[in-house]
């Protein structure tokens, strides 16, 4: 006769912090994305959020209304499916302010002096 097999556990991996956090910026690769959803300022809209997407390195910013069911990981993808497009000039348009304020995305090269190489 055998004897009684014992009965095996998952070991559960917990995620850390840091990638509860932040995500990957889809435009430089960092993990330095941090979305951000608040209330708007005006009561009379009901049913929705404002979210604000910000990368640490790269300086992009997306301010845009979504849905109140909309969690920070949905407005990642819809901000990255953005960018992959093309398309990302259409979130800023949403609310002014935010190119008004300086952000908005930045220009990605810089113009150098003339004959100086980099």
């Amino acid at each position: 006769m055998g004897r009684r097999r014992k009965k095996i556990r998952k070991v559960q991996r917990t995620i850390p912090p840091i990638y509860k956090r932040f995500f990957v910026c889809p435009r430089c690769g960092a993990l330095s994305l941090q979305v951000t959803l608040r209330k708007p300022e005006d009561k009379e809209k009901v049913g929705v959020k404002i979210a604000e997407v910000i990368c640490g390195s790269c300086k992009l910013r997306c301010v845009m209304e979504v849905p109140e069911v909309m969690e920070k990981i949905d407005v990642y993808n819809r901000v990255a499916d953005m960018v992959y497009s093309g398309d990302i000039s259409k979130c800023l348009e949403e609310i002014g302010a935010a190119e008004s304020e300086g952000g908005g995305v930045e220009a990605e090269d810089s113009e150098l002096p003339a004959g100086e190489e980099g």
